[in-house]
């Protein structure tokens, strides 16, 4: 039974470029398990778009986590699976929107050798990139990106709507866009899509071992989209699936680093909130619960 409960924090405004963030709150089964098949992650995908599609006007973007789409031992080249639920949805609007989606595929010794970000539009895929920086213990088992600027299959990693420019990042890219070397080259926002957090105090290996996530969800944004809008100077949005555990209320999805030159070791969410335009807290949330997964969707408009 599909459940919304909403919550109006101020009032919306119509703004060219939205931005809705989609935190995943799984309590069964693991997130990247075939427990939670495709076709239940493609049912929570076609709610949760026509949901924000009813909340919001405008253009805007959806940002969804990595690995929702989960290809097994294959290849993660589904995309044609993934366009014909996406845009069908979108063809309905006559504005502009991008679903931005994970998918893992090519799984061998409990890792996941594709680890790949797509941006759809009506008119099928528009960008795509994979995965570059990786932990220590997907090194010599995930085929990482040549580098950070490099697409995927053709498709640049980066798109644009309405002349702002978009970058695609997947999980733990964001610590890498922080290395010496890699600059924003004439990227507006940073889009990163996280696989998953595990409950807090339990060493969650499957999550580590697949994602180089475990419960620091904290430390994911202070040092991860807090440090990346401190390198590249630019917004950064999240989107990722809290396995096991409640999603922090005041976990920020919507990053714009003001700590000035404060080390990112030290800073707090308040000088990572993208004050004044944005609040702390997003513009519009409600919540949806689908399959006994609870979808925590907020809307950031400026």
């Amino acid at each position: 039974m599909n459940e919304t409960t909403k919550e109006t924090v101020s009032p919306r405004t119509n703004n060219s470029n939205w931005i809705s963030t989609v935190i995943l709150r799984l309590e069964r089964g693991h997130c990247y398990s075939e427990e939670i098949s495709k076709e239940i992650n493609f049912q929570i995908l076609s709610n949760v778009i026509s949901d924000i599609l009813n909340e919001v006007e405008g253009d805007g973007i959806i940002l969804f986590p990595a690995g929702l789409i989960n290809a097994g031992k294959d290849r993660a080249k589904v995309y044609k699976e993934i366009v014909r639920h996406i845009t069908p949805l979108l063809k309905m609007e006559k504005r502009n929107v991008f679903v931005c989606i994970g998918i893992v595929g090519d799984q061998k010794d409990g890792l996941y050798g594709d680890q790949i970000a797509l941006a759809i539009d009506k008119n099928g895929i528009q960008a795509a990139g994979k995965k570059f920086c990786l932990t220590k213990k997907e090194k010599g088992y995930v085929t990482p990106a040549d580098n950070y600027l490099v697409g995927e299959d053709g498709f640049s990693r980066t798109f644009a709507l309405n002349g702002v420019r978009y970058y695609l990042s997947v999980c733990y890219d964001i610590f890498g866009l922080k290395e010496g070397g890699i600059e924003n080259k004439n990227t507006d926002v940073i889009l990163n899509l996280v696989h998953c957090f595990c409950p807090k105090g339990r060493k969650d290996m499957e999550c580590e071992e697949k994602s180089g996530v475990s419960s620091g969800d904290s430390y994911y944004a202070r040092h991860g989209f807090g440090g990346a809008s401190k390198k590249w100077a630019c917004p950064v949005f999240g989107a990722a699936v809290f396995f096991g555990r409640k999603v922090p209320e005041k976990w920020p999805s919507g990053v714009m680093w003001n700590g000035g030159d404060k080390s990112t070791k030290y800073c707090n969410y308040k000088e990572i909130s993208l004050q004044p335009t944005i609040s702390l807290q997003p513009t519009d949330k409600f919540n949806k619960n689908i399959n006994e997964c609870t979808a925590h969707i907020r809307i950031y408009c400026s």
